[in-house]
């Protein structure tokens, strides 16, 4: 069964590369201080107000930002002719209502796709050292780009911030 997904035909590949899905390189070990050090202020806090949810969620959210640090790996990306592929997941060009790309090098440098499923609604690639302008063109031949978007989701800007 494994080899049959592998098998499949996406079409013709005409854009490729791969990328990592988070900002951990730009992790300082001052960044791994500070946060250890908030939330151990913020540990204490919610043990002497006996706030235990908010102390479990704390631990939690360090566990979670620790062990994605460690399973850290890169992802493909393909566009064809009948859709994109990100890694292993496939989805087709009329499954993808826009596109917008956003580029301001060095630091952002990513392609937003818009989808029509409401529970995956935006997906954001790292374009990485590839040529916006013919990704752009290539895009184009298949998918509409919303020329009124220009920058990150907020979203993005914030982790981009906290280095998440």
């Amino acid at each position: 069964m494994e080899k049959e997904k592998e098998n499949i035909d996406y079409g013709r590949v005409i854009h490729s590369w791969s990328f990592r899905q988070d900002n951990s390189e730009k992790r300082s070990r001052s960044w791994y201080v500070s946060v250890v050090l908030i939330f151990g202020i913020l540990s204490v806090a919610a043990i002497v107000q006996g706030n235990y949810l908010f102390f479990f969620l704390i631990i939690l959210f360090l566990l979670i930002v620790f062990v994605s640090q460690m399973n850290n790996t890169t992802t493909n990306f393909k566009i064809t002719d009948g859709g994109i592929v990100i890694g292993k997941k496939f989805y087709k060009h009329k499954d993808i209502d826009h596109f917008w790309l956003v580029y301001y090098p060095p630091d952002v440098k990513m392609l937003y796709f818009e989808m029509n499923n409401f529970f995956n609604s935006q997906i954001g690639i790292s374009i990485e050292n590839e040529n916006p302008v013919e990704i752009r063109k290539t895009l184009l031949n298949f998918v509409n780009e919303d020329l009124d978007k220009e920058d990150q989701p907020f979203s993005d800007h914030i982790s981009r911030w906290l280095k998440f």
